[in-house]
């Protein structure tokens, strides 16, 4: 019997042991490979000052993974190519980003392309799904920031870190919020809900839904003001507007 105690008390110990040994974080890679695509929805609710009347614009954004290089330290960096469908033929936007050992990481952009329907809102705002913030100088093509952590490698729930701010680019609060089960075109995900705030403003999060393809979901909701959009004069509002990215369809090698 006192030897059927002791060996009760020992696996007892073992699994004390075990669960203390086990990670409280999880682990997660962006996709990131030559000729990787995705093609989203972008929806834009906003008001209409023609019609005094809310409405919907709807548009497409193909992403590609189409250049691939290795910086000084060795590392893999990416260049994503994105075309919103109401761009010219043969106008894209770039935006280069990184996997290292403890992240994804955005390094730039270039040839930024303004979202169209925000006009009326004059505000100085485009991005894709992957890097939804930019605030920008509207005279400059290209822009170069210090690197910007997107997701963390390793995270767990709660989790929070913050970017610096550069000359190009606002500094951002980032945090992983919570797991969502969510459907979008092209199918059903279980996700790692992460939130950004640019700061100093703490009330608008953007709201990003990633799983095992990437970005499955980018959804931004706001009270904005509205005026007319040739000559900015009284603003109208605030109405409350969204912006919302959901992946349609993609591809990953």
């Amino acid at each position: 019997m006192k030897a059927l105690r002791i060996f009760f008390l020992l696996l007892i110990l073992v699994i004390a042991l075990l669960s203390c040994n086990k990670s409280e974080f999880d682990y997660y890679r962006y996709p990131m490979k030559m000729g990787n695509s995705w093609n989203y929805r972008y929806t834009f609710h906003y008001y209409n000052t023609d019609t005094d009347t809310m409405a919907d614009y709807i548009d497409t954004v193909d992403i590609l993974v189409d250049s691939v290089y290795t910086n000084n330290d060795g590392e893999d960096c990416f260049r994503l190519k994105s075309h919103y469908g109401a761009q010219p033929e043969g106008q894209f936007s770039y935006t280069y980003v990184m996997n290292n050992a403890d992240g994804f990481y955005k390094l730039g952009t270039t040839n930024i392309y303004g979202i169209i329907p925000l006009k009326g809102t004059n505000l100085q705002l485009t991005g894709n799904p992957f890097d939804p913030i930019v605030m920008h100088n509207p005279a400059s093509k290209a822009t170069r920031n210090l690197p910007q952590l997107l997701m963390p490698y390793k995270y767990k729930n709660g989790m929070t870190w913050t970017t610096e701010s550069s000359e190009n680019q606002s500094a951002v609060q980032y945090t992983i919020d919570s797991r969502k089960h969510i459907t979008v075109p092209a199918g059903s995900f279980d996700t790692i809900k992460r939130t950004a705030l640019v700061l100093p403003n703490t009330a608008n999060p953007y709201n990003t839904y990633i799983s095992t393809p990437g970005t499955v979901q980018m959804l931004f909701e706001a009270w904005l003001y509205y005026s007319d959009e040739e000559e900015f004069g009284e603003q109208v509002g605030p109405f409350l507007s969204t912006m919302n990215y959901e992946l349609m369809s993609y591809h990953l090698n």
